[in-house]
């Protein structure tokens, strides 16, 4: 990857995470008028999503930090530290699936977050591996 600074300080492989999240945002949206989801529960699902993605950075990077840890005794969080795959997909599926059934137990009709769940897995998968693709 071509590894210098080409836009606003970002290098080639920033600006194809942000194209692969855009593409992702358009597929959910897509599919989610298709499938005819509200637009509510569209939004709460991009929150959620938004929530997973910092949540799963956080994790990738504690995970990093204790496989450290094993490796040579020091629990140390720096900006060296790095990141693993592992660590951010369980982190990010956790905190997307925390959010989710908290507040859309709070802000959706009752029973839609359960009801949804699978109709929206499915999107996610077209969603998610788009914007791999393009990662």
């Amino acid at each position: 990857m071509y590894p210098y600074d080409l836009i606003l300080g970002m290098d080639l492989y920033d600006i194809l995470l942000v194209v692969g999240f855009l593409f992702a945002l358009w597929s959910f949206r897509i599919w989610g008028d298709r499938l005819e989801l509200s637009a509510r529960y569209q939004n709460l699902c991009i929150a959620c999503s938004m929530a997973g993605i910092i949540g799963g950075l956080g994790f990738s990077v504690l995970t990093q930090a204790f496989y450290n840890y094993m490796k040579s005794g020091v629990f140390e969080l720096a900006s060296d530290t790095g990141a693993t795959f592992y660590g951010g997909l369980m982190g990010g599926a956790f905190v997307f699936l925390l959010v989710y059934f908290a507040a859309g137990h709070f802000l959706l009709p009752k029973g839609e977050t359960f009801k949804k769940f699978f109709p929206l897995t499915e999107i996610a998968a077209v969603s998610i591996t788009l914007a791999h693709a393009f990662g």
